[in-house]
């Protein structure tokens, strides 16, 4: 029923008839740990939820200790990614740099190359979905890049209305959201403008500011999420702008609005941002603190969000049921999420020290991975079975170390 429900809530939904938020109660699940009971063999487990569906079991436990890329960085790494074809890995950091890996091939500094011109932290990038030369990266210095890694230039600089901390392309690669430390979101035209802001997304509680920690997409792009700091996942039909095609006409008319303002005024007042209020379409109550992060998964069958309530938990899509929750051998909240290409597995990192690999399938831990220091940010590869991962590790000897496992 509750498919049913949300997916006619999806389809049929009039911002005209109906503007209201529905929500499902958090449903309470034990906790994953191992998967396994105190009397069965917790290898013998994981080889038979691979087996039963005629796939290997991955064995992390014997695959080569992580690549390291060393001398990239100088200070904590604070974003990473890889392109959409899988061959480049990007990654930002404290130290205002942007650097473009070929892991197979690098593993000093001189084998990568540098994007310049953030005058502040690099606090998120992302990879175009339709172009594996082009990357955006937000920071503090109220701006988002558009880079062409091939020139290493920036195709557009958008100065932005605050400190940026978030950043999400939209899976047509036409748009970019970007969310600052106010918790104020941008809607960028990386095509038609470019890099023009379009207006503010209308996130959030419709009463009061709230605390938005991470953006983005569904696959298809027809739904944005935004999860807040009180425990829930805020999701918006955002459909309206799901067709590049479309969207130019709309950049074409707003020009043209915006001359028609300035004609017989003061061209260099400021002019209002307009507001994209994309329709809310459900609120799914996800955990009982902050969510920190939130992911789709590639196949399109999960999203998995990340707490301060030291949880990973996943959900089935389109009902949002919950489908387990993990967290049991997790000693501190996971900081960054991410899927395998093929949705076999996740990984979760935090304060740990660890990276935490789980089955997609019940959420039983398969592999914990140890890092050095506090896990900023990770990323499994679209491609192929690689993870990179990279964070703090001020008094360790090895800060600004970018790790690739599986190669």
């Amino acid at each position: 029923m509750l498919l049913r429900a949300l997916a006619n809530k999806l389809h049929s939904f009039n911002p005209q008839r109906s503007s209201c938020l529905f929500q499902i109660p958090f449903l309470p699940v034990s906790l994953a740990t191992s998967g396994s009971s105190s009397n069965s063999n917790p290898m013998q487990d994981n080889e038979d939820i691979f087996a039963r569906r005629d796939l290997r079991d991955p064995r992390f436990s014997t695959w080569k200790a992580p690549k390291e890329l060393k001398g990239g960085h100088h200070r904590a790494v604070r974003c990473l990614a890889w392109s959409c074809d899988g061959r480049k890995l990007a990654s930002g950091g404290s130290d205002k740099a942007v650097r473009i890996w070929q892991p197979e091939r690098a593993s000093l500094d001189r084998s990568s190359q540098e994007l310049r011109g953030h005058t502040d932290t690099v606090e998120a990038l992302v990879w175009d979905p339709t172009n594996p030369e082009r990357v955006a990266t937000a920071a503090l210095d109220r701006t988002v890049r558009l880079w062409d890694t091939r020139t290493l230039q920036p195709i557009f600089t958008t100065s932005t209305p605050g400190s940026n901390i978030n950043l999400s392309f939209h899976p047509k690669g036409h748009l970019l959201a970007v969310g600052n430390r106010e918790d104020v979101l941008s809607l960028i035209d990386v095509r038609n403008g470019p890099g023009k802001i379009l207006g503010t997304i209308k996130a959030g509680s419709s009463s009061s500011n709230e605390e938005i920690n991470e953006i983005g997409w569904s696959n298809g792009g027809s739904i944005f999420i935004a999860t807040t700091g009180k425990g829930y996942v805020r999701m918006y039909d955002a459909r309206a702008h799901n067709d590049p095609e479309k969207l130019v006409d709309e950049v074409k008319q707003t020009v043209g609005e915006d001359a028609d303002m300035t004609n017989g005024s003061d061209s260099t007042a400021p002019k209002p941002m307009p507001t994209i209020d994309w329709p809310p379409v459900h609120t799914l109550v996800a955990h009982t603190a902050t969510v920190f992060c939130g992911r789709f998964d590639p196949l399109g069958r999960y999203l998995a969000t990340g707490s301060a309530d030291a949880t990973i938990a996943c959900w089935t899509l389109p009902e949002l049921q919950s489908h387990w929750m993990a967290g049991g051998d997790l000693q501190t909240p996971p900081r960054s999420i991410s899927f395998s290409h093929d949705g076999e597995f996740i990984a979760a990192g935090g304060e740990d020290a660890v990276v935490w690999i789980g089955s997609t399938v019940d959420g039983r831990r398969l592999h914990k991975l140890p890092a050095v220091g506090t896990v900023n940010a990770l990323s499994w590869s679209p491609t192929r079975h690689l993870l990179a991962y990279a964070g703090d590790e001020r008094g360790q000897g090895q800060e600004g170390t970018v790790r690739v496992w599986g190669l």
